[in-house]
C-alpha cells in the first residue's frame, strides 16, 4: 500500500541466543539436580495417603482471585501515575487478565510484549503500556524480595544458615526499601526502558502519589499471597498455620522474587519450586512442602484461568449494559 512502510523487527543475535540457550540449560539442570535429590527421598505412600481440606481449597482459590485484581488494580495506579487514563476498568482487569499468560513465556519479556501488541483495545498508548508494565515487574520484584528478605532475615529458623545472617538481610532490606522509594524507582525504571529499547526515548515520569498507591496495592497483593500460601499449608495441614504463616508469607515472597530474577524460566517454573520447598522444610516434612510448592503452581495456572473467565464476563456485562443505555 503506497505511502505506508514495514518496520522490520529485529531478529535477535545468534551470540545472544547462544548465551540464553546456555543459561537455561544451566538454571535447568541445577534445578533438576536438586529437585532429582529431593523427589529420591519422598515418602511417596505419605503423598498418596495426605488428605485435602475442600475448605481451605476454596480459600485457595478466593485468595488466588483476590491477589489476580489486585496485581491488576497495581497496574491500573502505574498507568494513572504517568497520566494514563482508564476509562473502563472491567475492560482493563480482562486486558490485564489476558496479558498475564505472557509470563509464562520464558525471558519474561512476554507480558510486557503482550500488553503493547493489544494496546489498541485499551485506548492507552503503547509507550505508556510498555513503561508502566516495566515498572510493575520492578515494583513487584522489589516488594517481594524486600519483604522475603525481611522476614526470613528476623526468623531464628535460619538464624544459622550463614555467619552474619541478620546483619547480611538488613543491610540488603534497606538497599531495596531505598529502591522503592518513588524518585529513586522513577529513575531505575527509567534506566531499566533504554536497557530495552537501546535509545534514549524519553520516559514519562511517575507522580509520587500514583507511585505510593502502587506500592500500597503491591504490598496488599504480597500479603493476600501470604495468605494463598497459608491456605495451601493449612489444605494439607487441616489448619491455618497461625504461628508458622509469617515464614511462610516470607519464604514465598523470597521464593516468587527470585523466580522473577530466572528470567530464562517460563514464570519462574522450577527455580520458585526448588526455593519454596528448601525453605517450608523448615516448618514441616519435605513431603508437605513438594505437596504445597506443587499446588501453588497447579493453582496458579487455575488462577489464571478462572480470572480470565470472570474478567471476560464482567466486561462484557458493561458492554452490554452500555450498549442497552444507547438505545
Amino acid at each position: 500500500m503506497a505511502g505506508t512502510e514495514q518496520v522490520p523487527i529485529p531478529e535477535t543475535p545468534r551470540r545472544r541466543r547462544t548465551w540464553f540457550f546456555l543459561l537455561r540449560l544451566v538454571v535447568y539442570t541445577a534445578v533438576l539436580i536438586f529437585m532429582g535429590r529431593i523427589l529420591l527421598g519422598l515418602d511417596w505412600s505419605a503423598l498418596r495417603s495426605t488428605p485435602l481440606s475442600p475448605m481451605w481449597l476454596l480459600a485457595m482459590l478466593a485468595t488466588g482471585l483476590m491477589h489476580r485484581l489486585l496485581l491488576a488494580s497495581t497496574w491500573a495506579a502505574l498507568v494513572r501515575a504517568v497520566g494514563g487514563q482508564i476509562p473502563n476498568l472491567p475492560h482493563f482487569n480482562l486486558y490485564s487478565a489476558k496479558s498475564w499468560f505472557g509470563r509464562y513465556i520464558p525471558g519474561k519479556v512476554g507480558m510486557v510484549l503482550g500488553r503493547m501488541h493489544l494496546a489498541p483495545e485499551l485506548g492507552v498508548t503503547r509507550p505508556v503500556l510498555g513503561v508502566t508494565a516495566l515498572a510493575e515487574v520492578i515494583l513487584h520484584l522489589a516488594v517481594a524480595m524486600f519483604i522475603g528478605i525481611a522476614i526470613l532475615g528476623a526468623s531464628e529458623r535460619l538464624e544459622g544458615l550463614l555467619p552474619f545472617w541478620r546483619w547480611m538481610t538488613l543491610g540488603t532490606s534497606v538497599v531495596i526499601l531505598a529502591l522503592l522509594s518513588p524518585p529513586v524507582m522513577t529513575r531505575t525504571v527509567a534506566f531499566a526502558h533504554r536497557l530495552r529499547s537501546h535509545g534514549d526515548d524519553p520516559v514519562p515520569a511517575f507522580r509520587t502519589t500514583g507511585m505510593l498507591t502502587a506500592l500500597t496495592l503491591a504490598v496488599c497483593a504480597s500479603l493476600v499471597a501470604g495468605l494463598h500460601c497459608g491456605s495451601a499449608f493449612a489444605a494439607v495441614s487441616g489448619e491455618f498455620p497461625t504461628q508458622t504463616w509469617a515464614f511462610l508469607w516470607g519464604s514465598l515472597s523470597l521464593a516468587g522474587g527470585l523466580g522473577i530474577i530466572a528470567f530464562v524460566t517460563p514464570s519462574g517454573l522450577g527455580v520458585r519450586e526448588a526455593v519454596l520447598i528448601s525453605l517450608l522444610s523448615h516448618v514441616g516434612s519435605v513431603e508437605v512442602a513438594v505437596f504445597v510448592a506443587v499446588m501453588l503452581r497447579a493453582g496458579e495456572v487455575i488462577v489464571d484461568v478462572v480470572y480470565l473467565g470472570l474478567s471476560w464476563f464482567a466486561a462484557s456485562d458493561v458492554a452490554k449494559n452500555v450498549g442497552s443505555t444507547d438505545t
